[in-house]
């Protein structure tokens, strides 16, 4: 019974992790995708 517990707790944690690693990449992404022009604009005066 205390092992398939644990198993179901781990295998929650688990998901639960990988639900918050993606929402974590997406938010990133769209943050990144929404900053790219002036990232872009700063990264040309940089070069420059």
């Amino acid at each position: 019974m205390r092992t398939t517990r644990v198993h179901s707790g781990v295998f929650t944690f688990g998901t639960g992790l990988a639900i918050a690693t993606a929402v974590v990449v997406l938010v990133v992404f769209v943050v990144f995708v929404r900053e790219l022009p002036s990232i872009r604009r700063y990264l040309k005066i940089e070069t420059m």
